[in-house]
């Protein structure tokens, strides 16, 4: 289902260098939402396959007796494909609005600049976070491993995340965004902004920004495997409850963007981030080793992930897109934007893959269920070893921060100065193209679950 995001630079491609009715941005806007209302609806539509397990008399799955529909598992290729093609309709609007934010942030005036992309982030977290309390509380039935003894089916909930897809789109139609017509004379062609991305990619201030997003997707990535067992198995906790700090994480990111759109608008990027990455691994390590010590261990004391990786993604997220706006040239904003989202998508699969190594050599197996059911003195200790790994990693970040710009005036400052030399687009071009490759293997290998156990792909091997 992941797919489609990796192709957001091609959509931005499009979006740049060939507008519709004369605009970029609108119609590709409307055309993605168009495809991920119609794909939700007709999702809301398909009849649903019965559950794998069979249905005891108190609503849970009774695993003591032979599936009663062995064939589930083969039902899933129709609702994988409909995700998939909603996922692609928002990748395509995506990469316009993506386009059309950098336009917008590249107008205001540079005491405020950064407004518009601190105002999407917010948005756009709030969104997962109502979307997050949507789908926990309706998957929280008894058929969804949860604790209800109501729910809303999966059909239901498609329908649900339609709506506001299809007013969305019908806005964009009615309304529409501030957005200047492309005339004749100003029009890029295909080649032209290949040709605008190849001279981006040349420059030594586009290479420093590429290289730091893959040491941070990789190495800060890098986390241990036994978080969700430590979740389930030691703090008990239930689907409900992950959706509670799932969401105030959201909320936390949140507040954390309309701080800095508030205040620190001009304040050190560096130092923001620094801040955001030492902190977050100190605030979760107290409940962590708490919680795998037997301390304390209540599902509402640990916080486990669900606050730890939010608020550090989103501060690098919203400092890549004001680097970006500071470093895209005129009428490639939404190439060079996507290009950004892509390598961020393509390398997630390297950091999977890496975790699953390093974490898979430590003994006891942190992927034994029964060692967490043991819970012996020696797994804990194990245990705690591949959070502090994680957090090790977590702190490595730090060496790479001399790669991007410390402030808007820098930014603009090592596009203009800094040296351009083809070698640095080729340094960026061939790992992105291996990266692309090999993530492509490990979604079809993943799809098959006599693949999906390879380590080659992140597996525990078969």
């Amino acid at each position: 289902m992941n797919l489609p995001t990796m192709f957001g630079f091609f959509f931005g491609l499009l979006s740049d260098s060939r507008p519709i009715y004369g605009l970029r941005r609108k119609p590709y806007m409307v055309l993605g939402w168009a495809i991920c209302s119609i794909v939700l609806v007709i999702a809301a539509a398909m009849k649903m396959p019965e559950p794998y397990y069979c249905v005891g008399e108190d609503g849970n799955y009774d695993k003591s007796v032979p599936p009663c529909n062995p064939t589930a598992l083969h039902s899933a290729t129709p609702i994988i494909a409909c995700l998939a093609l909603s996922i692609l309709g928002v990748v395509i609007a995506e990469a316009a609005a993506n386009g059309l934010m950098v336009e917008y942030t590249k107008q205001e005036s540079e005491e405020k600049r950064g407004s518009t992309v601190s105002l999407v982030a917010m948005a756009s977290n709030t969104g997962r976070g109502i979307s997050t309390i949507i789908v926990g509380v309706a998957f929280n039935s008894k058929l969804y491993n949860g604790s209800f003894d109501w729910g809303l089916s999966f059909n239901q909930v498609c329908m649900i995340c339609g709506t506001p897809a299809v007013i969305l789109c019908l806005s964009l139609i009615s309304i529409g965004v501030q957005e200047d017509a492309v005339m004749l004379a100003d029009k890029i062609s295909f080649r032209g902004a290949l040709k605008s991305a190849w001279n981006g990619l040349r420059t030594k201030a586009v290479f420093c920004l590429v290289m730091f997003i893959s040491a941070h997707q990789i190495v800060g990535g890098i986390n241990t495997t036994a978080s969700t067992s430590i979740l389930v198995t030691w703090a008990g906790q239930r689907q409900l409850q992950r959706v509670l700090f799932s969401t105030a994480g959201y909320a936390l990111v949140v507040g954390s963007v309309w701080m800095v759109r508030r205040y620190f608008l001009e304040s050190s990027w560096r130092k923001m981030l620094i801040i955001s990455t030492i902190s977050m691994p100190l605030i979760d390590a107290v409940p962590t080793f708490l919680t795998i010590f037997d301390v304390i261990r209540n599902q509402y004391f640990f916080m486990g992930e669900e606050l730890l990786t939010k608020i550090p993604i989103a501060f690098n997220s919203v400092v890549y897109n004001l680097i970006v706006a500071e470093l895209a040239d005129e009428g490639s904003e939404a190439l060079f934007f996507g290009l950004v989202m892509s390598i961020r998508y393509l390398l997630d699969p390297v950091s999977s893959v890496l975790s699953n190594q390093i974490f898979g050599m430590f003994h006891p197996d942190l992927s034994d269920q029964q060692n967490y059911i043991d819970d012996t003195p020696a797994f804990r200790r194990t245990v705690a070893l591949s959070y502090v790994v994680g957090y090790v990693c977590s702190f490595l970040c730090l060496l790479f921060f001399g790669l991007i710009p410390d402030q808007k005036s820098q930014a603009q400052q090592w596009k203009r100065y800094l040296s351009a030399r083809d070698l640095y687009a080729y340094v960026v071009l061939v790992p992105i193209t291996v990266a692309f490759a090999y993530a492509i293997v490990v979604l079809v290998l993943t799809l098959d679950s006599a693949t999906a156990c390879l380590t080659f792909v992140g597996g525990q091997g078969c």
